[in-house]
């Protein structure tokens, strides 16, 4: 998620936020239709693996989400010895950063399909709700309201909007970031890490409630947490392997993580993708500081894009089933090219939409100043490394 201000913004990490972004919202694009009717086996094939890949930019903006969280925390750590974290200040933060825009899209979504409803329209986005519909759609709406739809299966991946799933778990996480920071006074941060691999396997593997099943926050926690220490490795809290901050070790955990998902470990697939976006953000990072990150070009266009993320991310669904409906009044795509064109073209369409988002809602709250410090919570001194 973005950082709370301007200030101190990292390029490299706003370029992988919209390279992230982009991945999701094309990948998204091209799974709106059925393609399979469109080309042979190999277009077929090729389109599966673009969208799972794509799917892939969720961890790594776990992985940045727990990097920027951190972040300051960890740059006072590094100053002073110590650090300090005001659980009431930090949530303040974290609500005027994110839930007015979400709050927002929500509305956006739900009352655009409430009035679907009320207009009579036999739309498939109204099929998950049983009888009466309104009923269901005004349940719906409170538990997205109240951050709650990541604790039931019926609303997990509904509010118009199924991607707000993955806000839901952010939430979830940075409640469970102050365990991080009294977890570290005590434990070296590997045994952090195998406990929660661990704690990630039992999640996959055994019969569990939804509410933590394996798209849960207890079992995504390693990638974010991953993000935490890549953060301490930034502000020179911690020291990495140098291969962990190297460019060429990141297709291999890819590579790794794609094979374990192939035969069903998801546990180790979990890791694997948080290893490589780790490294790729330890990579990255490491570049800027140095001095060699370019400010043009494609990396420079990401980083922009990157800038108002959130807004693509939480508008390039509902923007490009909207397209899509247009589109289809022109005729469905008849050739692989085509289909391809009309993705880019969707996804085009959501970057317009989450600018303007952006532009009119979202900046109000990305400068904004911090409320009042509350009465501290935790005053924590040096982590183990």
């Amino acid at each position: 998620m973005p950082l709370t201000s301007s200030v101190g913004r990292l390029r490299s990490i706003d370029c992988l936020r919209g390279a992230a972004a982009l991945a999701v919202a094309f990948a998204h694009s091209m799974g709106l239709t059925n393609y399979e009717r469109i080309g042979g086996e190999l277009f077929k094939r090729t389109v599966h693996e673009v969208t799972t890949f794509g799917a892939t930019g969720v961890p790594l903006f776990f992985v940045i989400s727990g990097f920027c969280i951190h972040l300051g925390y960890a740059r006072t750590a590094a100053a002073t010895g110590s650090g300090e974290f005001r659980f009431g200040a930090f949530w303040r933060r974290r609500f005027w950063r994110l839930y007015p825009v979400y709050f927002l899209v929500l509305c956006g979504c739900l009352g655009g399909l409430a009035a679907l409803y009320i207009a009579g329209s036999h739309s498939l986005l109204l099929e998950p709700y049983p009888d009466p519909k309104l009923k269901w759609m005004g349940l719906d709406f409170l538990s997205h309201a109240f951050m709650a739809h990541g604790l039931t299966r019926r609303f997990d991946l509904m509010g118009g909007n199924f991607p707000f799933w993955t806000l839901a778990r952010e939430e979830y996480l940075y409640l469970l970031y102050p365990l991080i920071l009294i977890a570290s006074l005590r434990i070296r941060r590997v045994w952090i890490a195998v406990a929660m691999v661990a704690l990630t396997a039992i999640l996959n593997n055994t019969a569990v409630p939804y509410v933590l099943n394996e798209r849960s926050a207890p079992a995504l926690w390693i990638q974010w947490y991953l993000g935490a220490v890549a953060a301490d490795a930034y502000c020179g809290r911690v020291r990495l392997p140098a291969a962990l901050r190297t460019l060429w070790l990141v297709p291999i955990w890819m590579l790794a993580a794609s094979y374990t998902y192939s035969r069903n470990l998801h546990t180790w697939s979990t890791l694997g993708w948080g290893m490589a976006y780790f490294t790729l953000v330890n990579a990255c990072v490491q570049i800027e500081q140095q001095g060699r990150w370019p400010a043009g070009g494609v990396l420079g266009a990401l980083s922009a894009i990157g800038v108002f993320s959130y807004s693509l991310y939480l508008l390039h669904y509902p923007s490009e089933t909207a397209l899509l409906s247009l589109s289809l009044r022109l005729g469905t795509p008849v050739t692989p090219m085509m289909f391809v064109l009309r993705s880019v073209a969707l996804t085009t369409g959501a970057c317009a939409a989450g600018f303007v988002l952006f532009r009119l809602v979202e900046r109000r709250f990305v400068t904004a100043a911090r409320l009042p410090r509350s009465r501290p919570v935790l005053t924590l001194g040096t982590v183990a490394s």
